[in-house]
């Protein structure tokens, strides 16, 4: 028998009632959090305590069986892996045009090969044959009419994690596609054309939990509970409800940086927002565009951070006013620099206030970088901090030789500061210090600015230090050279621009690091602020080209929010949506190296190297990789996500996008781009075009001198 979630709530009431006339706490099972019941088509606990029959709360009696040893255990079902599952009833689409599906699952870590989550149509053979399916595998669903080559998919583009009990929900509307994890959107795509009362024309007899619909794949290992299906797409509150999404906790992450100095709006604020709960991965925010700009001071804002006011919740957002490109002259931004720093303040982190330039160095500094804040209990006010060189009051031309040091202020309110002091001298350049707080302890990371040489072996990289007071002059160091490659720990060439943040889950210290003119951030990982060896995290995705920045953790109410606000051509709010995974689009290349194929490269997957030229003896110049779309596309845009195949440089130099014309005869239709390998592990090159409307596109790849091409996916972007 199972107690199910109107039981629950009478129980709940039944025991308040005898507390309250007793006062005798009467022990029940925990009521379920509100979930929507409006359009529930079937809703199955999986909390029985026994027996194989698993029954639909719903009220539609469509109960499920358990098979070949699936078994309920302690309020859900344990799925062992190797042939059991959970056999739902048939035809569970039958009718629908709009379709939402939930479930929680818990993937063991031993979990092997490919798997389904769920699938929900039919088999031919040992393949699927018109399916909607969910897998923990680059985390996606996807809705097909007949084998994997029609499927429509939407996905996170990273693996669910194992060991975790995580809410997987996935609606479609109209066209378009939207999935969630724990509550959190993290895909969305537009152009969705199937049905799912179009798969089996509404018959559907391979309904399973744990248990794909092609009989060459894996079973799944866990444990599942709480599967839901509704004749509806549910609202994105309706699915926090699902997920039970805490509205006090932090759930995501919000990363604000600026993006360099190559291009005339680089140095400007840009928006990446964690795919869910996630702090590893990333996606672009407003389309890869500046959320904030300065027409203040010098024009250009680098190095952002944003900080929250511990009671009146105010967001201040601090950068640095300085703007390199078309100068290029270092040496005078930190003679003659501004002594200014540019603040911003939201409420909500999407509507921001006009900048405004702040006085907060002396006269005698000639530069003022990389601004930072931190709350001070003690003293009641933000502290804030930058590095300035300091010249001699007797030298107000600043011609004199110096170095950069770290100075401090304070503040309530970002309009007031107290005079700058000294914070940090130790007679050499220091920038970019970041503090996080553990207990009683600070903790500060900040760059060493020497050169890299044998005597000074960690110049160029991070090193941290601790203190009780955060305003003190003198810190105990802990460790340095952070991020530095050894032979047992991977890392950077060099690193600034440090920024540290708490996981959500409270088990483990994040500090990104930016290898300037190399990989740009990477994400270093401890598990305390106190460790001597920061340890390079092994999967991850930042945004498209981050600079130095800052991470702050967010609500539900400010995750979702934002992605409102700020939603990217990926996920469909922008009008545009991904035509390379529709039904019929093809793909193919001039020549892959043996063992991978030009078909994966729109497989949903950009993590991985999907696609290779390398080839032994000469290399190939060039290549193309050509994708048929099945019909006419209105295309708009190109992405290309390249593979770091090791340390070899394996993305192309530039890529150059084609259209076929009407004469069969492929013309060109953007220039030669040239490929950011300095961006992030994986780089991702967006290819703008002439908008044109076409039955195919070509993506011609030229690599460096003696080198080859590996590629993870290829995305193009066409209007609805």
């Amino acid at each position: 028998m199972h107690i199910s979630r109107q039981s629950r709530a009478v129980a709940a009431l039944v025991a308040a009632t005898l507390t309250a006339a007793l006062g005798v706490a009467v022990a029940v099972p925990a009521a379920q959090a509100a979930a929507p019941t409006n359009g529930l088509r079937v809703y199955l606990p999986l909390d029985e305590s026994s027996g194989t029959v698993a029954g639909d709360d719903s009220g539609n009696g469509r109960n499920a069986t358990l098979v070949n040893g699936a078994a309920f255990s302690g309020g859900y079902v344990t799925l062992d892996g190797t042939n059991d599952y959970v056999d739902l009833p048939d035809n569970l689409l039958t009718g629908l045009t709009d379709v939402t599906v939930s479930v929680d699952v818990w993937i063991d870590s031993t979990q092997a090969g490919q798997y389904f989550v769920y699938g929900l149509g039919n088999s031919s053979g040992t393949a699927g044959n018109g399916y909607l399916f969910t897998t923990g595998n680059a985390y996606r669903s996807s809705i097909a009419t007949g084998n994997w080559s029609t499927e429509q998919t939407v996905t996170k583009e990273s693996n669910l994690a194992r060991g975790a009990w995580k809410t997987l929900t996935y609606t479609l509307t109209g066209t378009t596609a939207t999935l969630y994890e724990d509550g959190l959107q993290v895909g969305r795509v537009q152009g969705v054309t199937t049905d799912p009362s179009a798969i089996g024309g509404g018959t559907t007899t391979a309904n399973y939990l744990g248990r794909s619909l092609y009989s060459g794949d894996a079973y799944l290992k866990g444990r599942v509970r709480n599967f839901r299906l509704y004749d509806r797409a549910l609202s994105t509150s309706e699915v926090g409800d699902l997920a039970e999404v805490s509205t006090t906790a932090n759930v995501g992450y919000l990363f604000s940086y600026f993006a360099g100095e190559a291009t005339s709006d680089g140095e400007q604020i840009y928006f990446g927002l964690s795919r869910g709960n996630d702090p590893l991965h990333y996606q672009d925010l407003n389309a890869n565009q500046p959320v904030l700009t300065s027409n203040v001071g010098t024009g250009g804002v680098r190095d952002p951070f944003i900080v929250k006011h511990p009671t009146n919740g105010k967001y201040y957002q601090i950068a640095t006013d300085l703007k390199i490109y078309g100068n290029g002259n270092w040496d005078a931004s930190q003679r003659t620099g501004s002594r200014n720093i540019v603040v911003w303040e939201s409420t909500d982190l999407v509507n921001w206030s006009a900048p405004r330039l702040e006085l907060v160095s002396p006269a005698t500094a000639g530069n003022t970088w990389a601004p930072e804040a931190y709350w001070d209990s003690s003293l009641n006010a933000f502290v804030v901090f930058w590095a300035s060189k300091i010249y001699a009051e007797s030298d107000p031309n600043h011609t004199g030789s110096t170095h950069n040091r770290m100075m401090y202020a304070t503040t309530t309110d970002f309009n007031t500061f107290t005079p700058a002091q000294v914070w940090l001298d130790r007679g050499y350049s220091v920038i970019d210090s970041t503090v996080a707080k553990d207990g009683s302890t600070y903790y500060r990371f900040t760059k060493d600015e020497r050169s890299n040489t044998t005597s000074t072996p960690c110049g160029k990289f991070v090193f941290s230090e601790r203190s009780t007071s955060l305003t003190a002059t003198s810190w105990t160091g802990i460790t340095d050279c952070i991020g530095k490659t050894t032979a047992t720990n991977p890392g950077l060439s060099a690193g600034e621009g440090p920024t540290i943040f708490r996981s959500n889950s409270g088990d483990k210290w994040y500090l990104f690091i930016d290898e300037f003119g190399g990989q740009g951030y990477v994400p270093f990982e401890a598990t305390s602020l106190s460790a001597t060896t920061w340890v390079k995290s092994t999967d991850f995705d930042m945004p498209t080209r981050p600079r130095h920045g800052t991470v702050l953790p967010i609500t539900y109410a400010a995750y979702t929010a934002l992605l409102a606000a700020y939603g990217t051509p990926s996920d469909g709010a922008q009008g545009v949506t991904n035509v390379a995974t529709a039904s019929g689009a093809t793909v193919s290349a001039t020549y892959t190296e043996p063992g991978y194929s030009a078909a994966a490269l729109r497989n949903g997957v950009t993590a991985e190297k999907a696609w290779s030229n390398w080839r032994s003896g000469t290399k190939n110049t060039s290549d193309t990789i050509t994708v048929e779309l099945g019909t006419s596309r209105d295309v708009r845009s190109v992405r290309v996500y390249s593979w770091r195949d090791g340390s070899n440089q394996s993305w192309p130099q530039t890529v150059k996008v084609q259209a076929r014309n009407a004469a069969g005869t492929w013309v060109d239709v953007s220039s030669a781009v040239t490929v950011d390998g300095s961006g992030s592990a994986q780089p991702v090159t967006d290819v703008a075009i002439t908008a044109t409307t076409t039955t195919a596109v070509r993506v011609v790849l030229t690599p460096f001198a003696n080198s080859y091409v590996t590629l993870g996916e290829i995305q193009v972007y066409a209007a609805p």
